[in-house]
């Protein structure tokens, strides 16, 4: 099963170790589902863990590195998005998510973005919290 999961989810997980991110992380790690990512989602990962705001999380070099870490696990799939979608208005950058779910034939996206939530679904892809995911899915 592949699932693309967005930053919110990403950082919230780092952030908490009891959160239902983090049971999503987890399960990434162990290899419960199938990660998909594109180059712009990492691009936006790695922006987001280098801010100041999230130095509590280490140093900037530590950040990346256990971002790098995730990246690099063999199951971790890489897709290149050759189509635009334009489905969110509200933040453009939202839709970034679901090109990289629908290339990579996800058949989740997991976010805490309300206007990602609000869809519901998106061409077949569900499009849950982090919480429904781990319940739902992953039987955490």
């Amino acid at each position: 099963m592949r699932a693309v999961v967005d930053t919110s989810v990403l950082i919230s997980g780092m952030l908490s170790k009891r959160s239902y991110p983090a049971r999503v992380l987890d399960a990434w790690i162990l290899k419960r589902f199938e990660p998909v990512v594109s180059p712009e989602l990492v691009k936006e990962y790695t922006s987001v863990l280098a801010r100041a705001k999230f130095a509590v999380l280490g140093p900037v070099e530590k950040r990346l590195q256990v971002l790098e870490m995730l990246l690099s696990l063999p199951w971790v799939v890489m897709v290149y998005p050759e189509e635009k979608i334009a489905v969110v208005t509200a933040d453009l950058q939202d839709n970034v998510i679901l090109e990289c779910a629908v290339c990579g034939r996800a058949s989740w996206v997991v976010t805490g973005d309300k206007h990602l939530l609000r869809l519901k679904s998106f061409r077949g892809i569900n499009i849950v919290t982090a919480e429904q995911f781990a319940k739902e899915i992953l039987d955490l």
